[in-house]
C-alpha cells in the first residue's frame, strides 16, 4: 500500500496519482493544508476513485458539527449497495481543529473499520497532536495541500494564462504573482479575469496587469480582519465591497480570510511555545520576517487563541452553507463579516 508520509507536496501528488491510477486505493485519507484550490480538486478525484462508478447513494457526507460519531460509526459498519466499498467524507468538521471525546471516539474505532468502507477527511485546520489525527497518520494517507514552491506556482500560473498563439511575458508574470499573492483559487480567479482581458491578444505585458488585476487582495483581506478585530463592519464591509467591485469572487474572499485566520492561529500557538519572529517565519514558510513582525504578530496579539478558533470555526461554517446551498456566497460572506465584528 501507499507510503504514509512524504516530504513535500509534489511527492504527494504523485503518489496519490500513481495509487488513483494503479487502484491501489486505502480506506483512510486525509486531505489537509491551507490551499483550499488544491483540497478541492484532490477531494474530488480521490472521491471519484473511490467510487470507480458505483451508485452514488454509497457516498455520506458529514460536515460541521451537524452529525455524532455514532452516525458515523453505524454507517461504517453498512454494506456498499452493489459496490466495492461505501465512501464516507468528513469535510471541515468539529473532530479535526481540536480534541474532543467525540474525536477520540472516533479514532479508536478506526483500526477496526471494515474493509468495505473508506473515509476521507478534509479540513483546512487540523491539530496534529489530537489522537484522531495521529491515528489517521499511522493508518492512512495524509495529503497536505499546502502551498507549492514558487517555481511550481510561477510554472502552474504561467499555464493559466498562456493561450495558443498567445505569450506572456516574465515581468508581467512577476507582477501577476506580486499582485495574487500564493492563493492558488485567488491565483485561478485573476488568471481569468486577465485571460479574458486579453482575449485576442498576442502577448500579457504588465501594463495589462496593472489595468485589471486587483493588487495584493491578501493585503485587503488583512485590512478587512483588522477592521474586524476593531468592530468596524462599516470599515470592513466597505474593503469587502471594493474586493468585489474588483471582480473578487465571495468564495476567493472567504478561502482567503480562512488562510489568515489559520495563520494568526499558528502565530498565537508557536509565539506561546516561546518562538521567536525568525522562527515563526520559516515554520510558516514566509520568505522575510518582515511581515511578521510587523503586520501578523500584532495582530495576533488583538486575539485569544479562543477567539481565533471561533472566528476559523464561523469561516468554515459559513464555507459550507453556502456550498451546500443554504445561503448564496455573497449574502453569506457579508453575514460572516457582520457577526465577526460583533464579537467572538
Amino acid at each position: 500500500m501507499a507510503r504514509k508520509k512524504e516530504n513535500n507536496y509534489s511527492d504527494l501528488q504523485n503518489e496519490l496519482n500513481r495509487q488513483i491510477r494503479e487502484k491501489d486505493l486505502g480506506n483512510l485519507y486525509l486531505i489537509c493544508g491551507d490551499q483550499d484550490y488544491l483540497r478541492t480538486q484532490n477531494r474530488d478525484k480521490l472521491k471519484e476513485a473511490l467510487l470507480d462508478g458505483a451508485d452514488p447513494m454509497n457516498c455520506s457526507v458529514f460536515t460541521g458539527s451537524e452529525f455524532t460519531v455514532e452516525e458515523v460509526k453505524d454507517l461504517a459498519e453498512t454494506l456498499p449497495f452493489f459496490a466495492e466499498r461505501r465512501v464516507i467524507l468528513i469535510e471541515d468538521s468539529f473532530l479535526l481543529p481540536k480534541a474532543s471525546n467525540e474525536a477520540s471516539i472516533l479514532a479508536q474505532y478506526l483500526p477496526n473499520m471494515p474493509d468495505t468502507t473508506a473515509i476521507v477527511f478534509v479540513s483546512a485546520a487540523i491539530d496534529n497532536k489530537t489522537e484522531l489525527v495521529k491515528t489517521i497518520r499511522s493508518l492512512g494517507f495524509v495529503m497536505e495541500c499546502g502551498t507549492p514552491d514558487p517555481a511550481s506556482l510561477r510554472k502552474w500560473a504561467a499555464g493559466l494564462l498562456k493561450a495558443p498563439g498567445r505569450m506572456v511575458y516574465a515581468d508581467a508574470l512577476d507582477l501577476f504573482l506580486e499582485y495574487t499573492g500564493e492563493d492558488m483559487l485567488n491565483i485561478k480567479s485573476e488568471a481569468a479575469k486577465l485571460s479574458a482581458f486579453c482575449d485576442g491578444k498576442d502577448k500579457i505585458t504588465r501594463e495589462d496587469v496593472e489595468s485589471i488585476c486587483c493588487r495584493q487582495v491578501r493585503d485587503r483581506i488583512f485590512d478587512m480582519i483588522t477592521a474586524i478585530v476593531s468592530k468596524d463592519p462599516r470599515g470592513a464591509l466597505s474593503i469587502y465591497m471594493d474586493l468585489v467591485k474588483l471582480q473578487t469572487k465571495p468564495q476567493v474572499i472567504l478561502a482567503l480570510m480562512i488562510r489568515q485566520y489559520t495563520q494568526l492561529l499558528h502565530i498565537t500557538d508557536l509565539k506561546d511555545r516561546g518562538a521567536g519572529v525568525d522562527e515563526i517565519a520559516a515554520r510558516l514558510h514566509f520568505k522575510s520576517p518582515y511581515i511578521i513582525k510587523a503586520k501578523l504578530l500584532p495582530l495576533a496579539n488583538r486575539y485569544s487563541e479562543k477567539d481565533l478558533e471561533k472566528a476559523l470555526q464561523l469561516c468554515v461554517g459559513t464555507d459550507m452553507d453556502y456550498k451546500s446551498g443554504k445561503i448564496g456566497d455573497k449574502l453569506a460572506v457579508e453575514r460572516l463579516i457582520i457577526r465577526c465584528c460583533a464579537g467572538l
